[in-house]
């Protein structure tokens, strides 16, 4: 699988691709316009850039995305296999249910709708591919 991001001026898209290129899911997620404080600016606001490819991302992958209190990643996760290895925890499963604790959920937008348009995207797609090599 392969998935595609593109961040726009009016929104973040994103579609999930197989090895044979047929498009498996799409989703997209509106964000903030641009700003212009003075003639020949533009600005838009990164953190929501991120709001909106996270939003996409739950949307094509069908499933909630979870943000964690702790954002330290790698060494978070390191820690957590030291203390299991030296018992803090008896196993990383415990170590996780002890200390990972979610901050926010993203659900996906419109997953039935998505589901829907994709069996039907599925269903026209080799009469599409025809029109495509004419």
């Amino acid at each position: 699988m392969l998935l595609g991001i593109d961040v726009g001026t009016g929104g973040t898209r994103a579609v999930l691709i197989d090895l044979s290129g047929a498009v498996v899911a799409s989703s997209a997620s509106e964000h903030a316009g641009i700003h212009s404080a003075q003639i020949g600016w533009a600005e838009q606001d990164p953190e929501d850039w991120w709001r909106a490819t996270r939003e996409a991302l739950a949307g094509v992958m069908a499933a909630s995305e979870f943000v964690l209190v702790a954002e330290e990643g790698a060494a978070f996760g390191a820690a957590l296999l030291a203390g299991t290895g030296t018992g803090v925890w008896q196993s990383v499963e415990a170590a996780c249910a002890a200390t990972v604790h979610v901050a926010q959920t993203i659900a996906p937008k419109n997953a039935a709708v998505m589901d829907q348009a994709h069996k039907q995207y599925r269903r026209i797609y080799p009469a599409l591919q025809e029109i495509a090599r004419s």
